[in-house]
């Protein structure tokens, strides 16, 4: 009898095992993400928190329903501007979109992202630290593309195109616009340059007016298609 419930025990193991080795690890697989730091750089207004994030969760199903993509990866929010970088290169592909609604400004005659500890991020970050490759990166925040450095440095290391604003953004009409952007640019050979046509349209037509996201700028391909019939 104790041996049989060795030999049992064993096969359960070796059963264990197996299923181990022969499910994938989901995260793996991702080659998208969405960064909803955002949304908590103001923690003592949970509407605002609440409505950035409805309008994330529609952003990140738009991106996974592009006819290439494998999975989005979800961040809260990244701590600092290296662990922003860090999530880009630890998705599963060089070929990515990437969606991040942040606070951003300018120093001196320089575009950046601010992160969850304050932290700027830089072109000159951008060069040091992120890997080759990418395809498309959403930047929703204030001024991040008021100086095209930042956005060069994106398409420097291999990113078709960035999106991005020229100055401030209200971080209400922000969020809408990203959704808007991302339900029409998941669209079979639609344009980003298009999708940001309708995101702007959809952004005065439901919130009275464009908040700011009418001084976007696209830096690289204006033509690129997130889902290109020839993927």
């Amino acid at each position: 009898m104790k041996n049989m419930k060795l030999r049992t025990s064993s096969v359960c193991l070796f059963i264990l095992v197996l299923l181990c080795v022969s499910i994938p690890c989901v995260s793996a697989y991702n080659d998208c993400l969405v960064d909803r730091t955002r949304a908590y750089q103001n923690p003592t207004e949970p509407a605002l928190t609440d409505y950035i994030n409805d309008r994330m969760d529609e952003t990140k199903s738009s991106i996974n329903q592009i006819h290439w993509v494998n999975g989005v990866a979800d961040y809260t929010y990244s701590n600092n501007d290296r662990d922003f970088i860090n999530h880009i290169n630890d998705l599963s592909s060089s070929t990515n979109i990437v969606a991040v609604q942040s606070h951003g400004g300018t120093s001196g005659s320089t575009s950046h992202l601010t992160f969850r500890d304050g932290s700027y991020l830089s072109a000159s970050d951008v060069d040091s630290w992120l890997d080759s490759g990418g395809y498309f990166i959403f930047a929703g925040a204030c001024k991040s593309a008021q100086y095209s450095d930042l956005g060069d440095s994106f398409v420097d290391r291999g990113f078709d195109a960035y999106f991005g604003y020229n100055g401030s953004v209200q971080t209400i009409f922000n969020a809408k616009f990203c959704s808007e952007f991302f339900g029409r640019a998941k669209y079979i050979n639609v344009s980003i340059s298009n999708a940001v046509e309708f995101a702007l349209d959809k952004v005065k037509n439901e919130l009275g007016s464009p908040g700011g996201t009418d001084n976007n700028k696209i830096i690289g391909d204006k033509y690129l298609c997130l889902a290109p019939s020839d993927w």
